[in-house]
């Protein structure tokens, strides 16, 4: 399996399937032919997707100052994608910007509690955790929590992006009009939805479960996916006044079919950032895909980010081994 699959398949299994059917944990073991950080040319690189060229770290940062929605796209159990995240806050904080940080982690019913932890004067990284419900196991907490502690040193807001799984589930179920959030419910409804998203956004999700989603979830798991999606965009249209960090998994910070669309109206109709949003896929390197090409084979891909920064993969097993997700009858 390419590791490419290997990346989705740690996003889906990970958290979509886990959200209908609890169906699998968290993946952090050791994969088989990783690449060795170093070895592969495309380490630690930043490519250019719409001007099709390499750019240096500092000029990407330099672009992100002037964005009002940053979004990070991670795999989740990839220490690196960590780090990356980490280090593009502590920049806008370092250049006098006041950005929200805002995370898939944290569910949205827990925003209140998150907030009177952040505003607490005895507030700490793991005080926050706590108020928030974080999955420490599930979400690999080490990984998270230095993004935690640049925040709360910093005094910036925290703000939770998270669909609850049993919502999700509700949804699923019954559409849309399930949806308790009126505002994440009107954006769901009013947002162009076009065949051939729902068609890359099947195609991921079926590439993510490793092939083996039954047939009859596919459109109660495309449903919880756009909720969730929705909701995140909501978050962020409801607790953001200035700009965000936004932490969250690969395929949701897709601009075609992940939580941007959402934003688009709402972005535009801010003036006080050149740029409405910026979508950064962190991207594992593999063995043989020496081309930023080989990563955006496809128009779609192409249109799904604006930047991809490649790291080293995370060591790992390869997550669709024996991953077979029961029949929802």
């Amino acid at each position: 399996m390419n590791n490419l699959r290997t990346q989705s398949a740690c996003q889906f299994l990970v958290v979509t399937a886990a959200i209908l059917l609890n169906a699998c944990q968290n993946i952090t073991t050791q994969q088989e032919h990783a690449t060795p950080r170093g070895k592969h040319p495309l380490t630690d690189k930043i490519w250019d997707v719409n001007n099709q060229k390499m750019i240096t770290a500092d000029t990407l940062l330099q672009r992100l100052a002037k964005t009002r929605y940053v979004f990070l796209g991670e795999t989740h159990d990839n220490e690196d994608h960590h780090r990356i995240q980490a280090k593009v806050l502590q920049n806008l904080i370092a250049v006098g910007e006041r950005p929200v940080l805002a995370m898939e982690q944290f569910d949205t019913e827990y925003q209140s509690a998150i907030d009177e932890s952040v505003a607490a004067k005895t507030a700490t990284v793991d005080s926050i955790a706590t108020a928030g419900h974080f999955d420490r196991k599930g979400w690999n907490w080490p990984f998270y929590a230095p993004l935690i502690t640049r925040a709360l040193e910093a005094k910036l807001p925290i703000v939770a992006l998270n669909l609850s799984r049993s919502k999700a589930r509700n949804v699923a179920g019954r559409g849309f009009e399930a949806v308790e959030n009126e505002n994440t419910k009107k954006l769901l409804l009013t947002t162009t939805w076009s065949q051939p998203q729902n068609e890359t956004l099947l195609r991921q999700i079926v590439e993510g479960h490793c092939g083996n989603v039954p047939e009859e979830m596919l459109p109660k798991i495309i449903i919880a996916q756009r909720a969730r999606d929705a909701t995140m965009a909501n978050a962020l249209i409801d607790k953001t006044t200035n700009s965000a960090v936004v932490i969250l998994g690969r395929e949701h910070a897709r601009k075609d079919i992940g939580a941007p669309i959402y934003l688009t109206s709402d972005a535009a109709s801010h003036a006080s950032l050149q740029t409405r949003f910026i979508a950064v896929a962190l991207t594992e390197v593999e063995s043989n895909r020496d081309a930023p090409s080989d990563y955006l084979s496809q128009t779609q891909e192409k249109q799904a980010f604006d930047y991809v920064w490649f790291t080293p993969p995370a060591q790992r097993e390869d997550p669709c081994a024996g991953a077979v997700l029961p029949s929802s009858r």
